[in-house]
């Protein structure tokens, strides 16, 4: 493999990747204040552009989004799309 592979590489794999997911469940725990919930022991983080109107502890949903695999870190999963109900 020449020297420019090898370093391209390296490169992508020091970089996170993003996978996509969907969670359809009832919210245990809900953060406004960090923008954070819990569906059953899944925990995510809810993005700024998300509308999060009428959400709650209790509240059936289903949660769409991505989950950050940084390779030297712990995933992150970050919702992009709620719909309650």
């Amino acid at each position: 493999m020449g020297e420019e592979r090898k370093a391209a590489s390296r490169a992508a794999d020091s970089e996170s990747y993003l996978l996509p997911f969907a969670v359809t469940g009832q919210v245990t725990v809900w953060d406004p204040m960090h923008r954070t919930l819990e569906i059953g022991p899944r925990a995510f983080a809810v993005a700024r552009n998300a509308s999060v109107a009428g959400l709650a502890a209790g509240v059936h949903v289903t949660v769409a989004g991505f989950v950050e695999r940084p390779p030297d870190s712990v995933s992150r999963w970050i919702v992009t799309r709620l719909v309650l109900g």
